[in-house]
């Protein structure tokens, strides 16, 4: 899809967003890094999706996808992002990495 239609997507699942509301989003395409034009990231890139018109029309950044999911969901409203693509790990830009080592997913288990 184009970069219009990704963020078009993005908004038609977020924009009626309500406490209570479960919401799901799945991305299978490219990913990459680029370098950080803004100073906020700690590795110095920004990731990115890449969708296909970026050519002509750039790139999806993280800054983005953290503004229009996590940034803009009510309180009490829960997303769950699988993003398949290189450079994923970091893709929302959350302030915080989970790592799924036995212990933490003991602790998860444990409550």
């Amino acid at each position: 899809p184009t970069g219009s239609e990704i963020l078009m997507g993005l908004k038609w699942l977020t924009e009626g967003a309500a406490a209570g509301d479960s919401l799901f989003i799945h991305y299978s395409g490219h990913g990459t890094q680029v370098k950080d034009a803004d100073g906020d990231e700690a590795d110095g890139f920004d990731e990115a999706l890449v969708p296909s018109d970026y050519e002509r029309n750039g790139l999806i950044l993280d800054d983005t996808l953290f503004q229009m999911l996590a940034g803009g969901l009510p309180k009490d409203a829960h997303l769950l992002c699988v993003f398949d693509c290189c450079h994923s790990g970091t893709v929302m830009d959350l302030p915080y990495i989970f790592s799924a080592t036995t212990e933490a997913t003991h602790a998860l288990e444990e409550g």
